[in-house]
């Protein structure tokens, strides 16, 4: 077996042989920095973890702290942010202008803001691939046109997960970019969901949107 993907962020490949007793032995490659074996057993009743379930609020003094800089260099406080929003519910869009699934994140987001209207208000905070916040600043300015999205973003770091965890200081950790982060009119975390699963998944894709949509509007008719 050999399957590869360029995604323009992320060059992978699976290499793989059928073992005798029906095991699947290979070996992945991410770019040529990073190779590791791996061993795969048939599992009919395998599922994806929940990713509602992933990633926890461990500080909201944290978050009630956390400051980062708008694009134009001013400090800003997160939860100011969202508060100029005045939602009733509200998404901190943990995310990098480098990430292919974070472009389809905010799109879906574009989406949902269209349908929500002012009940629904985002706060973006970028982390990028260098420390250089005018790069930095410049690349998610690129990224809004792209998009067509016009919430308020703050460069919050490098993209290094460990860092970035570090830097948040609320989440256990950051898993996967995008996460999202959703909040009540109060600022009360609701929910937090690691990663995205994007229209190319299909099924994944449709129920992903009906759950958005569900908490979205059970925060809204609080």
């Amino acid at each position: 077996m050999r399957l590869s993907t360029f995604d323009g962020a992320h060059a992978f490949l699976f290499h793989a042989h059928m073992q005798d007793d029906g095991t699947i032995k290979g070996d992945f490659w991410s770019g040529n920095w990073h190779h590791e074996t791996w061993t795969a057993v048939r599992d009919d009743d395998a599922q994806l973890p929940d990713a509602f379930e992933q990633t926890t609020i461990t500080d909201e003094q944290a978050l009630e702290d956390a400051v980062f800089k708008d694009t134009d260099g001013n400090p800003t406080r997160v939860l100011e942010a969202l508060d100029k929003t005045g939602a009733k519910a509200r998404v901190i869009e943990i995310f990098g202008t480098w990430c292919p699934n974070c472009a389809d994140a905010s799109r879906e987001l574009v989406s949902l803001k269209a349908k929500y209207g002012d009940d629904l208000g985002i706060v973006g905070l970028a982390f990028e691939v260098t420390e250089d916040f005018e790069r930095s600043a410049t690349q998610v300015k690129r990224h809004h046109e792209h998009i067509g999205s016009d919430w308020e973003v703050l460069i919050a770091g490098l993209s290094d997960k460990e860092k970035a965890t570090q830097t948040l200081g609320f989440l256990d950790k950051v898993r996967s970019y995008p996460t999202l982060v959703f909040l009540n009119s109060d600022n009360e975390v609701q929910a937090v969901y690691s990663g995205f699963s994007g229209p190319a998944t299909g099924d994944a894709y449709t129920e992903q949107r009906l759950r958005f949509e569900a908490l979205i509007e059970e925060m809204i008719g609080e």
